[in-house]
């Protein structure tokens, strides 16, 4: 019997987890800083003007994570249908057996950008939507028409039956319309997920977050949301991996409780590697370096960092009720522990389930 012992036999997952333990299996790619959308709550809108990999930058970079054992590669921007030759390098990617998802706003949706779908069969087709009517699609964007667009690229995708789904971002300007996205989603048959949640731009400007709505509000939805109050539920008694694997990291200092650059990571339009779509801080240039360096020299280092002296996030009793994000932190110099946004939700959803948890032992 292999490894001895029932007790000390390793599993399918372990095995998997070990096999794969020098692989980046999950790579996010900006293939363009441009968007033709100029949302206000945008952490990447300053980057819009910058320039971009060209078509054989890109491609030899999907070759070196075909190379790394890449699996499922998510192309992103900026918008990445803005790109020219974005169906080139979809089919690229595609052509090297990678399993590729497309993260877009749709507006920009051509009838070459379906042929290439049905052709090349997309692993997930992700479409952010900002409201339910074209007043307030103009306003949350900063752009004017774009709700129509939106609108006739999901019948085009429904036509041709190629499955997407639908997701948004509540702000003060739609928050009164996520209710409608949802029912539309209903009526379409297709998943829909939403965030109430700003971050910061990734060059640490705080101007986003005034467009974003209270915490008090964000409870609200996730009282009036099963799914999503099920799941910090769930997580708060440390019912799934990922809260098991937080604790693991918290008990041992680590300052990223999360999985960011755990076998995965983004690399920016410019070539450089990051941890996550919100760790900017620091990044290593694939320009002058290989994913393999980058992954070994940077990413693993920098994952296993330790949290500084007085972390006090490690020692907050609402830690397990929180969507708790280092890079956040990092942007945030000023971080107001206790009384900043991300802190007073956590601290209302451990409240919320004490009191209910005491009115269930009273019944």
């Amino acid at each position: 019997m292999i490894g001895g012992s029932f007790s000390n036999r390793i599993t399918s997952d372990e095995l998997f987890k070990d096999l794969t333990a020098d692989l980046v299996l999950s790579v996010t790619l900006e293939i363009t800083h441009y968007c033709n959308f100029c949302c206000a709550h945008c952490y990447g809108g300053y980057e819009r003007n910058k320039n971009d990999l060209s078509f054989e930058q890109i491609a030899g970079i999907i070759d070196q994570l075909h190379e790394h054992g890449t699996l499922d590669l998510s192309l992103t921007g900026g918008d990445p249908l803005t790109r020219p030759d974005f169906c080139d390098i979809y089919q690229y990617a595609r052509e090297k057996g990678m399993f590729v998802s497309v993260l877009t706003n749709a507006a920009g949706l051509k009838p070459e950008h379906i042929i290439s779908f049905l052709e090349y069969p997309v692993s997930h087709l992700s479409i952010s939507v900002y409201g339910f009517s074209p007043e307030t699609y103009d306003q949350v964007t900063r752009t004017s028409g774009n709700f129509q667009k939106v609108m006739r690229a999901i019948s085009l995708l429904e036509e041709h039956n190629i499955p997407f789904e639908l997701k948004s971002v509540a702000t003060k300007a739609n928050k009164r319309e996520i209710l409608a996205l949802c029912r539309l989603a209903e009526e379409l048959e297709v998943p829909f997920r939403y965030s109430t949640k700003l971050v910061p731009e990734n060059n640490g400007c705080l101007d986003v977050l005034e467009h974003a709505i209270t915490p008090e509000e964000a409870f609200w939805f996730e009282q009036n949301d099963e799914k999503r109050r099920q799941a910090w539920e769930r997580g708060a008694a440390n019912m799934d991996l990922y809260h098991e694997d937080r604790n693991c990291r918290k008990s041992c200092g680590f300052r990223y409780l999360c999985h960011a650059g755990d076998r995965d990571a983004t690399i920016s339009a410019d070539g450089t590697l990051y941890l996550c779509l919100n760790e900017r801080s620091r990044g290593y240039d694939l320009l002058s370096g290989t994913i393999q360096e980058g992954y070994e020299a940077f990413i693993k280092i920098m994952r296993d960092e330790k949290a500084p002296e007085g972390y006090k996030c490690l020692a907050c009793p609402d830690i397990d009720y929180c969507d708790h994000c280092a890079a956040e932190i990092r942007l945030k110099e000023d971080f107001d522990f206790g009384n900043e946004p991300t802190c007073q939700l956590a601290r209302l959803r451990h409240e919320w389930l004490g009191a209910n948890s005491e009115t269930q032992k009273k019944e």
